[in-house]
């Protein structure tokens, strides 16, 4: 009697052993999991920032400020968290995930050793391009990132340089701009380097950018001018060669001269035609007209959409309303707002255009 009550007893451990061993992993395998941790420094305990953490199938990661990652939507199963940081010698830690997963991980120093005569630090350059991936049109003003601590913008056509770089050391380049989704690599550069990075747009952001595009289109409602009284975004970064007034003298050819005043972001611009000047030899008077430098300089991919709006009694004025790609983006946050059209119009023809 004794003995089959042991029997019974080894058996229901040898189940629960088999469940908790078998079942949750093979269920766990049809999931997907956060797997999330900390890098920390092993002798102070402090949390190491701007370390690389690298997970098979998933974008590279670096630890923020706390020290901290994660990884998410990581299927079940057996992997090697690579952890690599400047001034650390490099860990891997094996893990094998059936559901989320969290770990700490230590980091031992790694002094790097000197001659004792000489020390020669080599450098090299890290040169960019950042491109809309539909049109290989350069990006102007994307915010461009790098470990440890540098942050610039694109140029004029789309590029950016990293000088004195660390040779031989990782690094990570993280690149976005409103509208597009962020791409982030982590290089090590053996030599001077260039990179190429084409966005791709968000459809979340876009989505966005088109509600407020619509709050705009109904505000001008009827008043658009007959000829092409839109450029949107398309049309602009087609026109990438030159600024915002090549375009609008591109399409507007001899209609130009019925443009009575330009609105960027709901403020009004210098535009407009000087009075005569005096007269030169043999009677010739000569007009010449005032454009703000605003326009001068403004280049088509800053500008999300652009309007042309008709006012006047007889509808013979011609109002441009420019709205650059980051006032629409102040607009889904309520951080601007658009003006009466009604009363624009009203003193428009009497100069009050704003």
């Amino acid at each position: 009697m004794a003995n089959e009550r042991v029997r019974r007893v080894l058996k229901a451990l040898l189940a629960a052993c088999f469940a908790l061993g078998f079942s949750k992993p093979a269920l766990a395998a049809q999931g997907a999991f956060t797997v999330q941790g900390r890098i920390v420094d092993r002798q102070s305990q402090q949390s190491l920032a701007s370390v690389s953490i690298g997970l098979a199938g998933q974008p590279t990661a670096l630890t923020g400020s706390d020290g901290r990652f994660a990884f998410r939507r990581v299927p079940a199963g057996r992997y090697v968290l690579h952890v690599t940081g400047v001034g650390y010698a490099p860990e891997e830690l094996t893990l094998v995930i059936f559901g989320d997963t969290t770990v700490v991980v230590e980091l031992d120093r790694a002094p790097v050793g000197l001659d004792t005569l000489t020390v020669r630090a080599r450098a090299v350059t890290v040169r960019g391009e950042v491109r809309d991936k539909e049109t290989h049109i350069g990006l102007i003003d994307a915010e461009v990132s790098a470990t440890p601590s540098q942050r610039l913008s694109t140029d004029a056509i789309g590029r950016f340089k990293l000088n004195r770089v660390p040779a031989a050391v990782p690094m990570t380049v993280s690149v976005g701009e409103f509208g597009y989704l962020p791409i982030t690599v982590t290089i090590v550069p053996e030599r001077d380097t260039v990179l190429r990075f084409d966005l791709e747009p968000d459809p979340v952001a876009l989505a966005i950018i088109a509600q407020q595009k619509q709050r705009i289109a109904e505000r001008a409602g009827e008043w658009r001018y007959r000829f092409d009284g839109v450029i949107d975004r398309p049309e602009l970064l087609r026109s990438h060669n030159g600024p915002v007034i090549d375009v609008l003298k591109r399409i507007l050819g001899s209609r130009l001269s019925r443009v009575q005043c330009v609105v960027v972001d709901e403020k009004p611009t210098l535009f407009g035609r000087r009075a005569p000047t005096t007269p030169r030899i043999g009677g010739t008077r000569t007009v010449s007209v005032r454009i703000d430098p605003v326009l001068l300089t403004m280049m088509p991919d800053r500008v999300e959409h652009i309007d042309m709006i008709r006012f006047g009694r007889l509808n013979e004025g011609l109002m441009v309303r420019i709205y650059t790609r980051d006032f629409v983006q102040r607009m889904t946050g309520g951080a601007e707002s658009l003006v009466d059209l009604d009363r624009v119009r009203e003193g428009a023809h009497v100069g009050e255009c704003r």
